[in-house]
């Protein structure tokens, strides 16, 4: 255990947000190291929220506990409007209070600075005396997020952070490939899975009470409806099938949530007999559900965001024993490549359903069944973060 390094995370997400990537591989590096998790920051535009937040941080600092292997840091902007940039290099002075203060505990430690935002970089690098950064690939933000005007800005200043940084963890192989155009020191750290938790629970799997008046074949989906999985979500494509089998009985799993948009295909879907949105499900109950499914699918728009995504949800297929149907999105093309017979390639509307047809027929195909299940392994947290930890001591020992 290395508790001479502390890990600076400048976090896309609060700690306590769904469980997703960051929170999985950062407990698992807080047992070597120790992990400030430094929230998003938020401005006095968001009100209540950034008193409440400015209330967190003095407890934290007068109440903060040495012996956490995660200290969650709850930064704020002291003036909003952050892009002015006169405010812009207040709101950095400030920052550069606070992080002094959050790390006077730690003088003697190597620091490394993690990036997970682009955006915001400047405010943090330079400011924590790091030894080393590194700017976490989560994911194609640019074609994510909607920069509008900016957009030529944003991305420039990605590529100068993705040229400057000692090392860059890239989720996928096509976001691997981006990041090795600016900086040769890249690697591919994709998603993973909590094995040891999957396999304790499927030890003990019971039918769902939600799924036991629904018929099979049951094709699963595990993912939000809410505006931004719009962007992802090929409602057309689920339609064609959904009406072209009838017998089929399509699940969704996840959020469901229209206040931001209206949604006139998500509407239509709601309407046949055999669609069924059960919402968000408890992280604990979620590997009987998808034991219980007899396909997983991906049924995504193939646009510069999708090609790019390997989905966290991916892996948990694969631990409870499900065949995925997948649109041809670039990341899916070469997976399938590098290890034919893992998934399954959709070329089109007509193909998604016969991909469906030939996975339910397979499902039981022992070769296939060892690469789901070797693929799981190999995809476990724990060795994952090994890798990353690994590669993050190669560039701290050659400074």
């Amino acid at each position: 255990m290395n508790k001479n390094i502390t890990v600076i995370l400048v976090s896309a997400i609060d700690w306590d947000d769904t469980l997703r990537r960051q929170q999985n591989i950062f407990s698992r590096l807080g047992r070597v190291h120790k992990v400030l998790w430094i929230e998003p920051l938020i401005s006095s535009v968001k009100g209540i929220k950034w008193f409440k937040r400015v209330f967190r941080f003095i407890c934290f600092i007068f109440c903060r506990k040495q012996n956490n292997d995660i200290q969650v840091v709850p930064l704020f902007m002291l003036l909003p409007f952050g892009r002015n940039s006169v405010i812009r290099s207040i709101n950095k002075i400030f920052l550069s209070l606070c992080l002094r203060l959050c790390l006077k505990m730690d003088q003697q430690d190597i620091r490394v600075l993690w990036l997970h935002d682009f955006w915001d970089a400047d405010m943090f690098m330079g400011q924590c005396k790091e030894t080393a950064v590194f700017y976490e690939l989560y994911d194609d933000y640019l074609a994510y997020q909607n920069y509008g005007g900016i957009a030529a800005e944003a991305e420039r200043k990605e590529q100068e952070l993705m040229r400057k940084v000692d090392g860059i963890v890239a989720t996928s192989e096509t976001l691997r490939r981006k990041g090795a155009l600016f900086n040769p020191q890249t690697i591919l750290i994709p998603n993973g899975v909590d094995l040891s938790l999957y396999q304790r629970t499927l030890e003990q799997y019971s039918l769902p009470q939600e799924l036991k008046d629904i018929p099979h074949p049951i094709i699963g989906y595990m993912g939000g409806n809410n505006f931004e999985t719009c962007k992802k979500i090929d409602y057309d494509l689920l339609l064609h099938a959904v009406k072209a089998r009838l017998n089929w009985s399509f699940v969704f799993l996840g959020p469901v949530d229209q206040l931001e948009i209206k949604n006139e295909k998500l509407d239509e879907l709601r309407k046949f007999s055999n669609v069924y949105f059960l919402g968000k499900i408890e992280p604990v109950r979620l590997p009987h559900f998808l034991k219980s499914f007899d396909v997983g699918v991906f049924p995504w728009l193939i646009n510069d965001f999708t090609n790019k995504v390997y989905a966290l949800k991916l892996n948990e297929y694969f631990v409870c024993g499900d065949p995925v149907v997948s649109v041809a999105t670039e990341e899916m093309v070469l997976l399938d490549q590098r290890i034919p017979g893992l998934i399954r390639i959709a070329r089109n509307y007509d193909d998604f359903i016969y991909q469906i047809e030939e996975a339910l027929n397979s499902k039981e195909d022992k070769c296939a069944m060892e690469k789901r299940e070797r693929f799981s392994e190999e995809h476990d947290w724990d060795v994952l973060v090994d890798k990353m930890d690994q590669f993050m001591m190669m560039q701290l020992e050659g400074r």
